[in-house]
């Protein structure tokens, strides 16, 4: 019979291989070290999302004429005739067999509803939208960040003034080269696979080239680079001369609401008047916010109009103004038509929502009159309204309402047979004619280039 010592269950003693005291510590110091690294996470996270991080500016496209094709990502293209609105990497490309066409792209801050930046792509332009954002809250420093790459064609870009906070649009060519807007104002870039050339009207820019040596574009100042990659050339020229006083059309009055008691407002430099006299209701004149935020002329004539009136601003050269200098010059201007009643420009396609009227001598003294249109609403096709005025040389060109568009004339002079070609300009006219009308216009210029200066 087994003993009750051998029945007795055995105590083994248990022996840790690492000391408690030891095993503590290492636990309360692994415990403090993550602690530690969720409290800089927490802080970094929190700097950059206080700080840093960024939201996407309002961004939205509107086709001024033609038809635009857009593709997002590596989607299918599909095609846009009137607005949409934009988001990243989105490429955005013109008619490349209506040399009219275009497109403008606004960018507008969501927080203050206010219009940053509106860049204008013109016909067979191509144009990739990276990003564009804006600092998350108000109080931070950042500054606004527009990006557009793989540009070839020709960009109109405006940089609004009074800005809340600083920016940088950056724009990306096909062929390494880079451009850097850094200022409120007006500039143009042209960029083939060769060439790429920035205008700088007004602000501040910088060009950078394939190797990163940049170069500052003044303003008033057109900088060149071209040829192959590891050959780069540069050339540094004047910027087509602008002709006209005050062409932005700024007024002593910065602003009248519409809805108030208006003031007409002639720009500086130009004299403006309504007719005909005794047509009721008359016209107004004056500076305005249009329906996108950007300031302009505001050309407006409603209030059930249904007679013949207009609303015009002129710019008139005593002694006139001599052109024999040049063997470039370009009619520009800048409109949005809000609204028209009539269709086309009228029985006699004489009243359109925005002419461009020139009256000039030509190289034999003889006083001749130019004229060319834009209208938004379309003629029926059974029409039997004229499609061009009696002294037109162009038909008049029909965009869509509601968006800017840039009118060019390309260099007018070359419109002209050589006995009528313009010695001296004694006037140019813009105005609004028809029924009731209601048209913005952000600019009216001639832009000149000297004989033998470089090609614009």
């Amino acid at each position: 019979m087994p003993s009750s010592s051998a029945l007795a269950t055995e105590e083994v003693e248990y022996v840790p291989h690492i000391d408690p005291i030891r095993l503590s510590w290492g636990i309360l110091l692994t415990a403090f070290a993550i602690f530690c690294t969720i409290c800089i996470a927490s802080v970094l996270l929190g700097h950059f999302f206080f700080f840093q991080s960024s939201v996407s500016l309002d961004t939205t496209l509107y086709v001024g004429k033609g038809t635009v094709s857009i593709r997002v990502g590596n989607d299918r293209e599909l095609a846009e005739s009137r607005f949409r609105n934009l988001s990243s990497e989105t490429t955005i490309r013109t008619d490349s067999t209506d040399l009219w066409s275009q497109a403008t792209i606004n960018f507008k801050d969501p927080n203050y509803e206010q219009l940053i930046a509106t860049v204008s792509i013109k016909g067979n332009t191509t144009v990739r939208l990276e990003d564009a954002v804006r600092p998350r809250f108000n109080w931070t420093v950042s500054d606004y960040v527009i990006t557009l790459s793989d540009v070839t064609g020709e960009i109109d870009i405006l940089i609004a003034d009074g800005l809340n906070r600083k920016i940088v649009v950056t724009i990306l060519t096909p062929n390494g080269v880079e451009i850097r807007l850094l200022q409120s104002g007006r500039y143009v870039i042209d960029a083939s696979l060769s060439e790429v050339s920035i205008t700088n009207r007004k602000g501040q820019a910088v060009i950078i080239a394939p190797d990163r040596t940049g170069e500052s574009v003044g303003q008033g100042e057109r900088v060149s680079i071209w040829g192959e990659e590891t050959t780069k050339s540069l050339s540094r020229t004047s910027a087509p001369l602008e002709l006209l006083e005050n062409s932005t059309l700024d007024t002593l009055i910065p602003y009248q609401d519409g809805n108030a008691q208006i003031i007409n407002d002639p720009p500086f430099g130009w004299t403006c008047t309504n007719g005909p006299a005794n047509n009721l209701p008359r016209g107004n004149y004056y500076q305005d916010i249009a329906p996108d935020g950007r300031a302009s002329l505001h050309l407006k004539r409603l209030n059930g109009a249904t007679s013949n009136g207009y609303t015009r601003c002129s710019q008139t050269f005593l002694q006139g103004l001599d052109v024999t200098q040049y063997d470039y010059l370009a009619l520009q201007a800048v409109l949005y038509i809000n609204y028209q009643s009539l269709s086309g420009c009228g029985v006699e396609a004489s009243e359109c929502p925005l002419m461009l009227y020139v009256d000039y001598t030509d190289d034999d003294g003889v006083n001749r009159r130019w004229f060319h249109g834009v209208y938004a609403r379309p003629l029926p096709s059974s029409s039997s309204w004229k499609r061009i005025c009696d002294d037109c040389v162009q038909e008049h060109i029909l965009i869509y309402e509601k968006t800017w568009y840039i009118y060019n004339s390309g260099n007018w002079l070359n419109l002209f047979v050589e006995d009528r070609r313009p010695a001296k300009i004694n006037a140019i006219h813009f105005y609004a004619e028809g029924h009731e009308y209601d048209v913005f216009v952000d600019e009216v210029a001639i832009l000149a280039r000297p004989i033998g200066a470089e090609q614009p």
